[in-house]
C-alpha cells in the first residue's frame, strides 16, 4: 500500500495504529522471519523511497519505531531451556532498521541528512543514544568480523591472502591443503 503513493492512503495509514501494531507483532513473534523481512521491506520503502515527508513523520511517530527498536535491543539474547543464550530472532531487523535510521540521521557524502528523521530521533531521547552507542555498535562490530580465517600478518610482514600476485600459487597450495585435510 505504501508503494501506491496515494495521498489518501498515506493520510489514513499515518493516522492509524497499523504501524504501531506491526511493531508490536514483531515483539510478540521474535522468530517469525517472514514477517521480519516484510517489516524491513516496509521500512526500506518508507525511509528510502517515500517522498511524502508528512507521511514519513506520521509513520515514525505512530509506529514509535525508535522506542520499539530500543526495547527490542535491550533484550538481544534469548535463554533456551538448557540455559544457553542465543541471539534473539528479531535482532537482525533491529540492527538493519536502526542502521538505516542512523544513515538517514547522519547523511552521506551524496545525500544530506533527512530532517524528518533527525527531528524524530532527537525526540526519542537518551535511551536511543545509549542503544546506538552500546548494543547497536557492538552488533555492528560482531557482524563485520571476518569468519573462517585469520587476518593476522604472516612472518614476512604481509598478510596471508594479501594482494601480492607472485604469492598466488603459494596461497592456492595452502587452500588446497586445507580442503584435502577435510577428506
Amino acid at each position: 500500500m505504501v508503494q501506491l503513493k496515494k495521498e489518501a492512503l498515506y493520510t489514513s495509514m499515518g493516522r492509524s495504529k497499523v504501524f504501531f501494531n506491526i511493531m508490536e507483532l514483531v515483539k510478540m513473534y521474535p522468530w517469525n522471519n517472514f514477517m521480519q523481512l516484510k517489516v524491513m521491506t516496509m521500512c526500506d520503502e518508507i525511509l528510502e523511497n517515500c517522498d511524502n515527508e508528512a507521511f514519513k513523520k506520521d509513520f515514525l511517530e505512530s509506529s514509535a519505531i525508535g522506542k520499539a527498536l530500543v526495547a527490542m535491543g535491550a533484550e538481544p539474547s534469548f535463554e533456551m531451556n538448557s540455559g544457553r543464550l542465543i541471539r534473539s530472532g528479531y535482532m537482525s531487523l533491529v540492527v538493519s532498521v536502526s542502521n538505516k535510521l542512523i544513515k538517514k540521521f547522519k547523511g552521506t557524502s551524496t545525500k544530506p541528512e533527512d530532517a524528518t528523521i533527525v527531528e524524530y530521533l532527537d525526540n526519542v531521547g537518551e535511551e536511543w543514544r545509549a542503544f546506538v552507542d552500546d548494543e547497536l555498535a557492538n552488533s555492528n562490530i560482531n557482524d563485520n568480523k571476518t569468519l573462517g580465517g585469520s587476518t593476522k600478518p604472516d612472518g614476512d610482514g604481509g598478510s596471508e591472502g594479501g594482494d601480492d600476485p607472485n604469492n598466488i600459487d603459494d596461497q592456492m597450495e595452502k587452500i588446497m591443503q586445507r580442503f584435502s585435510n577435510f577428506n
